[in-house]
């Protein structure tokens, strides 16, 4: 669910300035002075002179790729009212979890080192499910869970408890309590290398590191100023999302580059690399406008080469 918030929070940051109309400038959109949109379920009023545009959500609304770690041929994804998985080579695609099974949307996949699916679903709780969508089970009964991960030998589970209790906590495939993070920190998108105990995640829209057990936190010092998810590419480099573009960088040497610039109409986030450090997958939310006063949001996922080449759609089912 949080990628769908995320996606609908960012159009509404880059796409609610004050507009006298839209200019479409290929896949982006400008808008001018007093442009107001309206999203569905939005409540929000326009003001007296505000030109007013409609928005809607179309299609399956593809997001949050997760790479096989053990596979770099397959990767998960979620649509709005299912997980599947998805063969590159082949073209297969399969249904692994749906809403009606876990009694709300799945969401917020990860794929572990040992084979299992854990994602949110329903009021809120943890599952695991087998990758050809056997077993699947309920592992937290009670709280409010949320940014749901696995740590880099896949048998740990790493979780925030969003409202009632907001903490951090790891538990095992079973779901037993093994740790809980200090200070009551409440973390957001994170992602453990999967060849060490560093952790990468989110903390007030900033982008820190810190080992296993969260005892010496790092802030990394990449720009833009705010960060809203980001993944390992190896012990040393990373990539990360600000909602628009995407970035890459070397925690140790600080070196920092865009590496693909978004735009209004064009957002990226979500960022899954391959187990063998050739292919990156992403999520790319996307605007169009339609005479007289309609946008049209949608969102599809890429691949591209690990170095920026080679940027190709990938056909999922409808």
């Amino acid at each position: 669910m949080k990628k769908y918030w995320f996606s609908f929070f960012i159009l509404i940051l880059l796409l609610s300035c004050n507009s006298k109309g839209v200019v479409v400038d290929g896949d982006c959109l400008i808008l001018q002075d007093k442009a107001f949109i309206i999203w569905p379920g939005n409540s929000n009023q326009p003001s007296e002179g505000d030109i007013i545009f409609y928005a809607e959500f179309e299609g399956p609304g593809y997001s949050n790729p997760h790479f096989n770690p053990d596979n770099p041929d397959e990767f998960i994804y979620n649509t709005y009212s299912e997980i599947r998985k998805h063969v590159l080579s082949t073209g297969d695609d399969i249904m692994i979890c749906t809403q009606t099974q876990v009694g709300g949307v799945a969401y917020e996949a990860s794929w572990g080192k040992a084979g299992l699916i854990v994602f949110i679903a329903g009021p809120y709780k943890i599952y695991t499910v087998e990758p050809d969508g056997s077993n699947l089970t309920l592992r937290s009964a009670t709280g409010t869970h949320g940014n749901v991960f696995w740590d880099y030998t896949g048998t740990k589970i790493v979780y925030t408890n969003a409202i009632d209790d907001p903490h951090t906590y790891i538990i095992d495939t079973v779901g037993n309590l093994l740790y809980t993070v200090p200070n009551g920190l409440w973390l957001d998108y994170l992602d453990w290398s999967l060849n060490s105990n560093t952790i990468l995640y989110k903390y007030n829209l900033k982008l820190w590191q810190t080992d296993s057990l969260f005892t010496n936190p790092i802030q990394i010092m990449a720009p833009p100023p705010y960060c809203m998810d980001a993944t390992w590419i190896n012990d040393q480099e990373i990539m990360w999302t600000n909602g628009n573009n995407i970035y890459k960088g070397n925690i140790q040497t600080q070196q920092f580059s865009l590496f693909k610039e978004g735009c209004n109409g064009r957002y990226y986030q979500s960022i899954t690399v391959s187990t063998d450090k050739q292919k990156i997958i992403f999520a790319s939310s996307r605007l169009r406008f339609e005479e007289p006063n309609r946008l049209i949001s949608w969102q599809e996922l890429y691949i591209m080469n690990i170095d920026g080449t080679n940027e190709q759609l990938i056909p999922l089912p409808q």
